[in-house]
């Protein structure tokens, strides 16, 4: 089981694909297949939050976000409620999407980009040149895992305490090969809002040297190699490999 999922973390990947000129109306188009599905009777179960010139962003009332332009298409999952009317009292909330560890939205998300994707206008001609997997995660100090309390504690060892409100945010070459470099992201925040809960985000990312073709079979090998090394990566952060100050300096 992954820290992600004992902290309902949830899950947003994505492709950077060669750019392609379509119109917002061409992206919904190509899309029909999905959102054929997505009625019941004749009522639709999704949203068009935005359709722009050459792009749109719709959510499905399960929690899933698409948006699509002309170089980038990316799924988020995100909780969704709605307000039910009560006879006589005040409305009561209805939870929309269903509860699942972070594991499982994470290869769901993963299947959903992967058919729309290979939906979208022209994919047979264009490259794809970079994966991304994004953990994203509110929680109190005293339920972070041992790895993250490591790093926060850094922050704060020059007064002696660990500072009340920050943003800490770095960008890191994890893995760099012939074909393709693995990099990560890390923002972890804590400010006025969210009632002194941590926002914590970790944005892992393949970025490929030689833009390959963005066949199906390319799109299930990249969304599989970003899922397994985005999970092992979060499980080191976890058990504080990266931000153990004394294991790194050892290896110097």
């Amino acid at each position: 089981m992954s820290w992600c999922d004992k902290l309902a973390s949830t899950p947003t990947v994505g492709f950077r694909l060669e750019p392609h000129i379509a119109s917002g109306d061409a992206i919904v188009d190509s899309l029909s297949p999905i959102l054929g599905r997505m009625v019941d009777g004749e009522k639709l179960l999704f949203e068009i939050e935005k359709h722009e010139t050459l792009g749109i962003s719709l959510i499905t009332h399960n929690g899933f976000r698409y948006a699509v332009d002309q170089g980038h298409i990316h799924i988020a999952f995100n909780h969704r409620l709605r307000a039910v009317p009560v006879s006589g009292g005040l409305p009561t909330l209805e939870m929309l999407s269903q509860a699942q560890p972070y594991s499982k939205l994470l290869p769901e998300t993963f299947e959903r980009l992967i058919e729309a994707t290979s939906l979208l206008p022209n994919i047979r001609n264009r490259t794809l040149n970079r994966v991304g997997a994004v953990s994203s995660t509110l929680v109190t100090e005293e339920d972070l895992p041992p790895g993250i309390q490591q790093a926060i504690k850094y922050l704060g060892r020059p007064w002696g305490n660990a500072p009340e409100h920050f943003t800490f945010s770095g960008n890191y070459v994890l893995d760099d090969q012939e074909e393709w470099t693995d990099k990560c992201s890390h923002t972890i925040s804590r400010n006025g809002d969210n009632e002194g809960l941590l926002q914590i985000t970790f944005d892992w990312g393949r970025h490929f040297k030689k833009p390959r073709q963005a066949s199906l079979a390319h799109l299930k090998h990249a969304c599989a190699e970003a899922e397994k090394k985005s999970l092992s990566y979060l499980e080191e952060i976890a058990e504080g490999i990266r931000f153990d100050e004394n294991l790194n300096s050892s290896s110097v």
